[in-house]
């Protein structure tokens, strides 16, 4: 038989309703548990005797779950009849609770935050914590208004206070301190203590997944320290070398600012990441603006060794256009440029992107250590990254173009490196040669060399406005004793060959160092632009001038500033016959990266 809608609600309202009564015996236990509920007290005790306590009931123990567990169970069903109403108790001394804090605490949430002030607000998180506050967000909220309105943390002694708890306290310090008003205040004083962010490197070189980078107690210290950087450049908080020089060394858990110097630009980590999709990424003339980097995409169908590298962005322009099929396509071009308009003028970035078709991945750029986009007191300079395209054999007779192609490119941010940056610029514009020689110089023999030749590379290109390329170069491999890879060497003969002759004149006993440092391996037209402007007359002069006075081994250091300007206007084509990137899948394993013979030493000259 079918019944509709109506006629099953009908039988069901029709149906007998079975009544049921509790039996004497249950009835007698709801009577026990409801009187144990209302009578049974919680004495907290602050001192080993146990006098001097607090008494709590049921009710008032709720909110706090360390507390409220010591009733047992809810169920009126698993108490006994015959249950003594014994009292219960709790050391609050044990976990470090005065009963002075405690009466503050141990109230209803609604009234928890007007009791906590400035005098008493970390131990009251400690009690929170340690009694485990059900409400303790919004408990956190509200302080966190009243502390700002209040201006608790002007007291230094708090701020303190609450930045040790923030390395060896319960997480409730962290907790409160991420709130978004506490922020500013911890990115004040964070360059003051390096300890605060050694415990976070601790941790990701711990983990060491992607995961805990992207956590939100890692992201936190991250934007702390970004924040910081914000704050020195609009001069609200000092920055001087010796401050920058603990912080990096202790921060990082090394001896030596060299050590910490390798540390931070050899590894990946510590960086904050800004993922976009481009919208026609291939279209001529498209650049995207990522943050503080400028994004432009390209295709390029010359051959080119490697499956991978990347170079200076100085003077290259990328292949555009979305008509180029994928069968044509030998590599991906990425190009980065750090912009100053807005934001940080010195920072440390860099960027990869991953390239589709349809869903299906093609290819993704890989991110080495030397590979930097830096911006030196406002002086730029980015990165030129390619990536070959190995599956183009699968695209041949398709018709499919770049037009098709999404460009996910990913910006990474490094504080720590930023950091680093601001130190090395105040020793360039110091002109402490003697201090960047040791701080910056990392012996050929070290895993380390090419890094430390690209971190050169790029600053000498961003900072050539502010001090003459000669004498950074110089200065900076002053103590290196094998030749520069051909790469850097490239970059250098370029960089130098491009100087006014003007400004290489007050360094010419500078050339026989720089001549020594150069691999002979470099473009032969380089070397031509480059001996034509060592080789010019004013600098001649003066090295025949050094000879006649007889101090040929001196070095003439003009320490004035000498200024370079060169039109730098006319975009070139990357040459893609240049050497590959010291750092780049081009090298074999038993090929040292700085070029030559392993235990090749250059020779010195006399």
């Amino acid at each position: 038989m079918h019944y509709g809608l109506h006629d099953r609600r009908l039988a069901i309202t029709m149906s007998p309703v079975v009544s049921w009564k509790p039996s004497p015996l249950e009835l007698a236990r709801q009577r026990s548990w409801l009187l144990t509920a209302m009578t049974q007290q919680l004495r907290i005790r602050f001192e080993p005797d146990g006098e001097d306590a607090l008494s709590m009931s049921r009710q008032q123990a709720d909110g706090f779950a360390s507390l409220s567990c010591l009733f047992g169970e809810d169920d009126p069903k698993n108490v006994e009849p015959e249950a003594e109403n014994q009292p219960l108790h709790f050391d609050a001394s044990a976990i470090g609770v005065t009963k002075r804090i405690a009466r503050l605490v141990l109230r209803p949430a609604a009234h928890i935050a007007a009791a906590i002030n400035k005098s008493t607000l970390v131990e009251c998180l400690h009690a929170l914590d340690a009694f485990d506050c059900s409400c303790v967000g919004e408990v956190l909220k509200e302080v966190e208004d009243k502390a700002l309105w209040g201006h608790w943390f002007a007291d230094e002694t708090l701020c303190a206070a609450m930045l040790d708890k923030l390395v060896d306290g319960p997480a409730i310090y962290q907790t409160f301190l991420m709130l978004p008003g506490m922020k500013t205040m911890v990115a004040k004083r964070i360059i003051d203590r390096p300890d605060v962010v050694a415990h976070y490197m601790r941790r990701v070189e711990l983990y060491r997944n992607k995961a805990y980078e992207q956590a939100a107690e890692c992201v936190w210290i991250k934007n702390v320290m970004a924040t910081t950087l914000t704050m020195a450049e609009k001069g609200e908080i000092e920055l001087t070398k010796e401050k920058l020089e603990n912080f990096l060394v202790k921060s990082t858990d090394t001896a030596t600012v060299t050590e910490a110097m390798e540390k931070l630009f050899c590894s990946r980590d510590m960086h904050l990441c800004t993922t976009e999709l481009i919208e026609d990424p291939f279209k001529s003339g498209t650049s995207t603006h990522i943050g503080q980097m400028e994004v432009q995409c390209g295709g390029q169908t010359k051959i080119t060794p490697g499956n991978h590298f990347f170079s200076l962005a100085h003077g290259v322009e990328v292949n555009q256009g979305e008509s180029m099929k994928l069968a044509d396509i030998e590599r991906f071009e990425l190009l980065l440029t750090p912009t100053t308009d807005y934001g940080l003028q010195t920072a440390c970035f860099n960027g990869r992107a991953v390239y589709t078709l349809g869903g299906t991945e093609l290819v993704a750029g890989i991110l080495p250590a030397g590979s930097l986009c830096v911006s030196v007191g406002s002086h730029t300079e980015g990165v030129f990254q390619a990536t070959r395209f190995q599956k183009k054999e699968q695209y041949v007779g398709s018709e499919a173009t770049l037009a098709e192609v999404e460009v996910e490119v990913t910006v990474y941010f490094y504080p720590m490196r930023t950091f680093a940056l601001h130190y090395l610029r105040m020793l360039i514009e110091s002109r402490s040669f003697d201090v960047l020689g040791e701080v910056v110089h990392w012996t050929s023999k070290r895993n380390s060399a090419p890094v430390s030749e690209c971190l050169c590379m790029f600053i000498a290109y961003a900072t050539k406005e502010l001090i003459c390329p000669m004498e950074l170069l110089t200065t900076w491999f002053s103590h290196w004793e094998d030749t520069l890879s051909s790469w850097t060497s490239t970059k250098a003969g370029r960089l130098i060959s491009g100087s006014d002759p003007a400004d290489i004149q007050p360094h010419a006993l500078r050339i026989p160092t720089l001549v020594q440092l150069l691999s002979p391996t470099i473009d032969g037209n380089i070397k031509s632009d480059l001996k034509a402007t060592l080789l010019s007359q004013p600098v001649i002069d003066t090295l025949f001038d050094a000879w006649l006075a007889s101090k040929p081994g001196e070095d003439a250091m003009d320490t004035s500033s000498h200024a370079r300007s060169t039109n730098d206007s006319n975009k070139r084509a990357l040459d893609t016959s240049q050497a590959p990137s010291p750092i780049s899948d081009s090298h074999t394993p038993n090929t040292p990266p700085h070029g030559g013979d392993k235990d090749a030493k250059r020779p010195r000259f006399q």
